[in-house]
């Protein structure tokens, strides 16, 4: 019941936030949670959880680290 409830107060932490941030609903972050569902940046950026979709650029000769 402890991990439960923690989880609960997690997903709820999370979901005040999105809510804050962004042009969502709880009643639409809470669907997002059931469903599991992923979302593309197209519609990270129409919903207000991002600023802008823009190309990587990674210097030449810069180090990737790869796990």
């Amino acid at each position: 019941m402890e991990i439960t409830s923690s989880l609960q107060a997690a997903e709820n932490k999370m979901r005040d936030i999105i809510v804050n941030r962004s042009n969502l609903s709880k009643e639409d972050v809470d669907a997002f949670f059931a469903e599991g569902a992923t979302k593309d940046a197209a519609f990270a950026l129409s919903k207000g959880i991002i600023n802008a979709i823009e190309d990587i650029n990674i210097p030449q000769g810069a180090h990737i680290f790869q796990t």
